[in-house]
């Protein structure tokens, strides 16, 4: 999952210039899934050591099936999550 900060953009055209976008933290995912989950992380070319992080997640059961739910702790520009299965 690629996560692009947009936030106070005056359009969506990822390709033009912008001006800087106010940083994220501690955004909550809720990702419907059906599969074991061996874990979840997260990378950001944001972070000074750009190294990937694992996240801790739950699993939640709804009326469509379980769901993973979990923290971004951070965007500033660009971010990517992965969930392992």
């Amino acid at each position: 999952i690629s996560l692009i900060n947009m936030t106070d953009c005056d359009n969506d055209l990822w390709n033009e210039g912008k001006e800087e976008p106010k940083e994220l933290k501690d955004i909550e995912f809720e990702v419907q899934n059906e599969k074991d989950i061996k874990g979840v992380y997260y990378a950001s070319a944001d972070m000074p050591d750009q190294l990937p992080a694992e996240l801790t997640y739950s699993v939640i059961e709804s009326d469509r099936g379980n769901k993973i739910r979990f923290m971004v702790p951070y965007l500033k520009y660009w971010s990517i999550i992965w969930i392992d299965l």
